[in-house]
């Protein structure tokens, strides 16, 4: 409803004709079929196989132990374990449940035995030690036995044979060398005994080779005096000279006969030179070799 200015009043606008609602049209999309491609059937070859009769075999009908075992499949490292115990548990049945754990389980396996030792190793290595050469024999014979039985050796015996090797040894070479000692003594002991004469009767004059000449008499008086003293000393040095080793014997010999010639000299010159006399005995008793002899020899 409006409202008319001018009078005031109410003026009714009816309403026009309204336009009729066309429906829409439906645009339906026509519809393709694809078509069917039918793929050829091809019909593979039958091929026939001879048939084979097997042979009939009378007799009774093979049993379960009489077949031929399958062949076995190739399997890994892993599988293989476990087909053995696949294996053993259907021919054994022990009632128990096949495990992860029962697979590695080896306690029934056999033990490598270990090496013992003999009675007769444990003696040798004892011998070895108190009676190195009866210790070394019994370590052979106890390696020899013990390879034979066993096929091994143990280390008492070993070191058995070690320590009686050694110690044989140092008892031969000790051996040797007392055994020279030995000889060396004896000889020496021969020798003293077959120095005692001349050591005893050199003992009568002590001191005598400590002196230039071994006492030749260089300071005497008159000729006649001279004569007699020189005389004494050759025949105390001829003494000696029986007396001497064979080892000192030419030595004393050699002294006896220089002093010898100067008193025949002398007595027939009648005259006497002092240290012409005294260097003529001297080259004798200088090589003569009495005081080393008699330093070793003379007890």
């Amino acid at each position: 409803m409006l409202r008319d200015g001018s009078s005031g009043g109410v003026t009714a606008i009816e309403p026009g004709p309204t336009e009729p609602e066309l429906p829409e049209p439906e645009m339906s999309r026509p519809e393709v079929s694809e078509p069917e491609v039918s793929e050829p059937e091809m019909s593979e070859p039958e091929i026939s196989e001879p048939e084979i009769s097997e042979p009939e075999i009378s007799g009774p009908e093979p049993t379960v132990l009489d077949r031929e075992p399958a062949a076995p499949h190739p399997t890994g490292g892993f599988d293989a374990l476990l087909d053995d115990a696949d294996a053993s548990a259907d021919e054994v049945d022990t009632g128990e449940e096949l495990t992860v754990a029962s697979i590695f389980d080896f306690s029934d396996r056999v033990r490598p035995q270990r090496p013992r030792t003999s009675v007769l190793g444990w003696l040798s290595l004892a011998f070895a030690f108190l009676a190195p050469p009866l210790g070394l024999v019994l370590s052979i014979i106890a390696r020899v036995w013990a390879h034979h039985r066993h096929g091994w050796r143990t280390w008492p015996v070993t070191l058995a044979t070690v320590v009686a090797v050694l110690l044989t040894a140092a008892i031969v070479v000790a051996g040797f060398l007392v055994g020279i000692r030995s000889t060396q003594t004896a000889g020496v002991d021969a020798i003293v005994a077959d120095s005692a004469a001349f050591c005893a009767a050199l003992d009568e004059t002590p001191g005598v080779l400590d002196v230039a000449g071994y006492g030749w008499p260089s300071e005497v008086g008159t000729v006649d005096e001279s004569i007699a003293a020189m005389t004494a000393y050759r025949d105390r040095w001829t003494e000696l000279a029986e007396l001497a080793p064979s080892a000192i014997a030419s030595g004393a010999g050699s002294i006896a006969n220089v002093a010898s010639a100067l008193v025949d000299n002398a007595e027939s010159t009648r005259s006497v030179d002092r240290q012409r006399n005294l260097d003529a005995i001297s080259a004798a008793t200088n090589t003569s070799g009495i005081p080393a002899y008699t330093a070793v020899y003379c007890r």
